[in-house]
């Protein structure tokens, strides 16, 4: 452990994401390492039967499920689906979608109440959607666009299953430092993360002398409401622009 720095930086996110975002930390100086909180899967059965359909856009709320959307053309060599409107929910699964292939993407602000509206706005009564979704996904869009007369269906693609046990490792993370900043890019993270420091009666050490990094005043909220105390707001659209944007705060408040 490093005993010249008061300070570490954890990524709670996905496990591979949180390894290749700390990684990334650590090359440009900063004390990081992963916090993985979630596991991804995606050995979910999917119903065939949607995939013959006629779909006339495509919506994705995350890049994970970019891989299941290569897959799905890939072997149904639906190039309707391949060229047809696909709606993001922000510039980084626009980005990665573009580098998959598929040149119409239409990007959201990061957030379901702005990719609602894209969907809303872009599109007409006759139209038909695929969500390409995972299955614990939390905003009920199928619902939301139903009321307004736009009909999709939903493909479970993929899911992200909570980690229910601390490692020696992040609980000897947690109590060592004196400065914790913990970076987390979604509200059911938040909430995964504070159930998990709660159930090892943690949680209340760690929020005393950690600053919470989030990328959406949504997330803020969701950690405010449920007892985080420092939130910052990072309003950036890349992962790698959040990252850094804190290397950068941390270069500065080191001079």
């Amino acid at each position: 452990m490093d005993t010249q720095s008061d300070k570490i930086t954890l990524v709670l996110r996905e496990k591979n994401d949180a390894q290749i975002n700390a990684h990334y930390l650590n090359k440009n100086g900063i004390n990081a390492e992963p916090f993985p909180i979630t596991n991804l899967n995606y050995n979910i059965d999917t119903d065939k039967e949607i995939l013959k359909k006629k779909f006339n856009y495509v919506i994705i709320t995350s890049p994970k499920a970019i891989k299941v959307l290569v897959d799905i053309v890939s072997h149904t060599k639906n190039t309707l689906l391949k060229n047809s409107r696909v709606f993001s929910v922000g510039l980084e699964t626009k980005k990665k979608l573009n580098e998959a292939g598929f040149i119409n993407v239409f990007s959201a602000n990061n957030n379901s109440k702005s990719l609602y509206d894209l969907v809303l706005n872009s599109t007409n009564e006759e139209d038909y959607g695929l969500w390409v979704a995972a299955k614990d996904r939390k905003v009920d869009l199928q619902n939301m666009l139903k009321l307004n007369d736009r009909y999709i269906e939903i493909l479970e693609s993929y899911k992200t299953d909570p980690v229910l046990t601390l490692s020696e490792p992040i609980i000897s993370f947690l109590e060592y430092y004196n400065q914790l900043d913990l970076i987390v890019f979604s509200s059911r993270n938040v909430s995964i993360a504070t159930d998990l420091l709660k159930n090892y009666k943690l949680f209340e050490k760690v929020n005393k002398k950690s600053t919470l990094f989030v990328n959406s005043k949504n997330i803020a909220l969701t950690a405010k409401e449920i007892g985080w105390s420092r939130i910052e707001v990072i309003k950036k659209n890349f992962t790698n622009d959040i990252l850094n944007h804190i290397i950068n705060l941390s270069k500065h408040i080191g001079n």
